[in-house]
């Protein structure tokens, strides 16, 4: 499934510095790339 609304190249869920195990689950149920708004909220919720 693609969708118009995420962006592809942005890179997937490990560039924005999730662990490991959680990538594995978030691909195991499909989602490969995050949305633009998670792209912008994920990192700094992960750094504090």
């Amino acid at each position: 499934m693609e969708s118009v609304f995420f962006d592809q190249s942005a890179g997937t869920f490990a560039d924005l510095g999730l662990k490991k195990s959680t990538v594995k689950h978030l691909e195991a149920v499909g989602y490969l790339h995050p949305s633009e708004i998670q792209q912008k909220f994920i990192p700094p919720a992960v750094t504090g």
